[in-house]
């Protein structure tokens, strides 16, 4: 995989509008590695990842948790590269988080407007902790708008968001966190995708490498009845670029000048 993500906790102190994880009306749940563990080591045994991130809600909310689940996820040998996805309300404390900072290789850091910290300060701050902490990728995410999720009623032909797996505590993996999510009913849903939704979900224990692989590398119908973009996609109505790919200012006019791409982006 290129990557998986499992949840530290649910819910957020931020409330972004229209959170891909649902987490701005999530009810407050905070997870321990003993709620992965058995999953992970399962999972394991028939694939790896190019890296864990360790998301929510806001994951150092978790704090009592959040340096064992790392730990642990590094354990089972599924990845070498933990990532937190956080929306760095703590940066002002980093000392406090110290230990856990010790143990993390990267950091993706989305800005949310109820900051009470500027995005430079942000930036000052995590270029000292990458130094002080050797982490090898910070990225910071200052959106103009946040994530907007939007389902159709009759099936859309589009350009697919890339696969961002989620890892349940309930021994499944879902295909992508909108799909995962929709349990706290934080998204104005199509029958139509609701009753299509169990595609997205695989059983792990049920499975092996090889029907893994396939559930995993391929898009299934429920897909043509949800978008999921971001303001890298409205560059150009008809360019869809998948919501997890960072592009630079010269990618992008590079992009500006391509075809839109069709099919599915692997």
């Amino acid at each position: 995989m290129r990557m998986m993500q499992i949840h530290s906790v649910d819910h957020c102190n931020f409330s972004c509008k229209g959170c891909s994880h649902s987490s701005d009306i999530a009810p407050k749940k905070f997870f321990t590695f003993e709620d992965y563990k058995p999953h992970l080591e399962k999972l394991s045994e028939y694939t790896t990842a190019e890296r864990i991130d360790v998301t929510g809600g806001e994951p150092f909310l978790n704090k009592k948790n959040l340096l064992g689940i790392i730990k642990g996820v590094r354990a089972t040998g599924i990845t070498k590269t933990v990532e937190v996805a956080t929306n760095g309300f703590w940066l002002k404390m980093w000392e406090r988080y110290s230990e856990i900072l010790e143990h993390i290789d990267q950091f993706y850091i989305t800005y949310h407007p109820e900051q009470k910290i500027s995005p430079r300060e942000i930036r000052d701050i995590t270029d000292m902790l990458q130094e002080k902490f050797k982490l090898n990728f910070i990225y910071i995410y200052v959106p103009k708008w946040f994530n907007e999720v939007e389902f159709f009623e009759k099936p859309k032909p589009r350009d697919h968001c890339k696969f961002c797996p989620q890892l349940m505590s309930n021994g499944t993996v879902a295909k992508c966190n909108i799909i995962g999510y929709t349990k706290f009913n934080g998204f104005n849903t199509t029958k139509q995708f609701e009753d299509l939704k169990h595609q997205g979900f695989y059983d792990i224990y049920s499975g092996n490498a090889k029907t893994f692989a396939e559930w995993h590398d391929n898009l299934f119908e429920v897909c043509d009845y949800c978008g999921f973009y971001d303001e890298q996609d409205k560059i150009k109505p008809e360019l869809r670029i998948p919501h997890n790919v960072h592009l630079t200012e010269e990618e992008v006019n590079i992009l500006k000048k391509e075809k839109p791409r069709k099919g599915i982006l692997g």
